[in-house]
């Protein structure tokens, strides 16, 4: 009988990388759905790990609309999705917690109106 797969392929594998996906209605997931959650993962795995190609800058209004798309988002995934340090998305919320950002026990979100606290940005 066959391996499930080399020595050297197993010691390059993540920990969690071995546990199988939620499958759809029919049994299946697309090939799609499973390379895209591999994607988030590797980059929440960086991101965690203040990896390599997580110096990018944002403003704290960028993290803010994912938050608002994203309702109970954590710093981690916040990272992962915007591709900079879990450290920098933990600050930007600190610093706007209670006029823009809201922590409560399922992770955070947005207050109402956060809108009207962006700074401004050229219309044309």
């Amino acid at each position: 009988m066959g391996s499930l797969g080399g020595g050297t392929e197993r010691s390059r594998c993540h920990a969690g990388d071995h546990r199988l996906p939620a499958v759809d209605d029919d049994g299946r997931s697309s090939y799609d759905e499973l390379v895209e959650r591999r994607e988030r993962l590797t980059r929440a795995l960086a991101a965690l790990d203040g990896g390599a190609g997580t110096k990018k800058r944002v403003r704290w209004e960028q993290i803010a609309e994912y938050v608002a798309q994203h309702p109970a988002a954590m710093p981690a995934e916040i990272a992962a999705v915007l591709e900079i340090p879990a450290a920098n998305a933990h600050a930007h919320l600190g610093r706007n917690e209670g006029t823009v950002f809201e922590r409560r026990v399922d992770g955070w979100h947005v207050i109402e109106g956060w809108e009207a606290l962006r700074r401004g940005e050229d219309d044309g």
